[in-house]
């Protein structure tokens, strides 16, 4: 049992310092990318099918990019207990991941839920979120 312990707990080790050094190279690529002068606004296609329009300056919204998905334990968490006639009230949307990621949820659940967003804060983007959201929800 200890050894097994021990097995488990050098892989948890391995796999951290493997993720840490895929986020890096996550990095250095997109940052040659934007040198290189690509734009940096993106559509990026997410695991759940949802199309989001992505600021590869922003380093959440840059890994999201590259991984096609955001917070995905608590992505899969609210799905979970989301129920077709739920209503999600996203607080601080910023780009919306949770809110474009949730309506599509609700809709494929075919009930009468909504999402409801509110971004606080002006950002570059928020016109574009605001047409983008609903033209998928």
């Amino acid at each position: 049992e200890r050894e097994r312990e021990r097995a488990i707990a050098m892989m948890n080790k391995i796999r951290r310092k493997l993720t840490a050094v895929l986020i890096s190279l996550i990095h250095i690529f997109n940052s040659t990318k934007l040198k290189l002068g690509i734009n940096p606004i993106a559509l990026g296609k997410m695991r759940d099918g949802t199309v989001m329009m992505i600021d590869l300056r922003s380093d959440s919204q840059m890994l999201a990019y590259y991984k096609k998905t955001y917070e995905p334990r608590n992505m899969d968490i609210i799905k979970f207990l989301l129920e077709a006639d739920s209503c999600l009230v996203d607080v601080g949307a910023n780009i919306g991941f949770y809110t474009v990621a949730i309506a599509a949820a609700l809709k494929v659940k075919k009930g009468s839920g909504k999402v409801i967003a509110f971004e606080p804060v002006e950002v570059e983007l928020q016109t574009t979120f605001r047409k983008y959201l609903t033209k998928q929800a």
